[in-house]
């Protein structure tokens, strides 16, 4: 089976999306694979050639793409077409998989597959003035391809729910965790090394993920400075990505002092930075399916998230579960989850039972199934 990945977006290490697409086609041994990326007119093709050899080392075949404008720019060029030049990569496969949402408007040859993570630009406010840029770029998606994968059985459902013509043609893989990365034993010298480098509270509550609206970053900021002070002197609170608009909402709110807003973290010190923190907190509005709960999970750390969207899916009953829309049911569940430590123990023994029911092995052979399964559909 000979396939083709777009790994155009495929730059943001800890991103859900890119560690699913990262590890699906590390395990994608037995397939003829390529890839392919466009890059910006400022951008170096030596580097990106480097980074995707270095991240998907089973791949010899890449083919990257200069276009003549900015990188800020590169989605315009996929609403309307793909370069020439680059188009006829997809020309000599079986399959097209395109894993950030949306299809390009091509006449590629070889069925499409799209994988469809969440219908997040189409319900929150910081993406209102574009809806129906995405709509419309939905809409052609779900049109054009020959098979959707989604992340979740709730993003299934939503995508028919807003889309009745994807009927049909939607199946769930669920993205899993290296769970002998994320249970290695992390020795003292680099937790102190570790520590150091980003500044960290000796005791915190961590959040991992991207800067957007539907993570509730700022709720969670209230509803930590909602917490007893005993609690707040006894516990931080670190996110791995930040804005300025949250480092000035923090000092709004007087507990800059206690809160580490980070601008990322090495993914070398990723494992250390969670096994490190007392609870990992998610109390999004919206997700596909939150894959640093999982990781939590596997690094041993109870789980607090909301009890709307995937989420209770991915949990099951190995998280302390929340209104997402309530500071004070967030802070309630914080205080239980931090000094309640029977809770903490159960979490966790319940959180390393649920983690087997996610591993890369059975994701990419479900993968590898769905796709076998059209191309035989379309020759048989």
């Amino acid at each position: 089976m000979k396939i083709t990945f777009d790994l155009t977006d495929a730059y943001n290490p800890h991103d859900g999306i890119t560690v699913l697409l990262k590890n699906i086609i590390s395990r994608l041994y037995d397939c003829d694979i390529k890839v392919g990326a466009l890059i910006g007119i400022n951008e170096k093709k030596n580097y990106y050639k480097k980074y995707f050899s270095d991240n998907f080392p089973n791949i010899r075949n890449i083919v990257i793409k200069k276009t003549f404008i900015p990188r800020r720019f590169i989605p315009q060029i996929y609403n309307r077409y793909l370069p020439i030049g680059y188009r006829k990569i997809f020309n000599n496969s079986d399959v097209f998989v395109y894993f950030y949402n949306h299809i390009p408007k091509s006449n590629v040859m070889g069925k499409k597959v799209v994988v469809i993570h969440d219908l997040t630009p189409l319900k929150i406010q910081e993406y209102s003035t574009k809806r129906n840029l995405y709509l419309n770029r939905f809409n052609y998606t779900i049109e054009n391809s020959d098979l959707i994968l989604t992340v979740s059985e709730y993003s299934k459902e939503d995508i028919i729910k807003t889309f009745p013509q994807a009927n049909g043609k939607v199946k769930v893989i669920y993205s899993a965790v290296d769970i002998t990365r994320f249970s290695e034993i992390i020795e003292k010298d680099k937790q102190e090394k570790v520590q150091n480098k980003y500044n960290l509270p000796p005791k915190y509550i961590l959040f991992v993920g991207q800067v957007r609206e539907n993570k509730n970053l700022k709720r969670l900021l209230k509803a930590y400075s909602a917490l007893p002070e005993a609690i707040k002197n006894e516990y931080g609170l670190v996110y791995a990505n930040s804005n300025q608009e949250l480092k000035d909402f923090a000092k709004e709110l007087k507990v800059e002092k206690r809160v580490r807003l980070l601008n990322g973290i090495e993914d070398e010190d990723l494992v250390a930075v969670y096994k490190m923190s007392s609870a990992f907190a998610l109390v999004s509005l919206n997700e596909g399916f939150g894959t640093p709960l999982i990781e939590s999970m596997g690094a041993g750390v109870p789980v607090i998230c909301s009890n709307i969207s995937c989420l209770p899916e991915v949990v099951g009953n190995a998280a302390v579960l929340v209104d997402p829309y309530s500071e004070e049911d967030i802070a309630n569940g914080l205080k239980r989850i931090l000094k309640d430590n029977e809770l903490r123990k159960d979490l966790i023994k319940k959180g390393y039972e649920r983690i087997k029911l996610f591993t890369w092995e059975n994701t990419a052979q479900k993968f590898k199934d769905y796709l076998k399964e059209l191309i035989g559909r379309v020759n048989g």
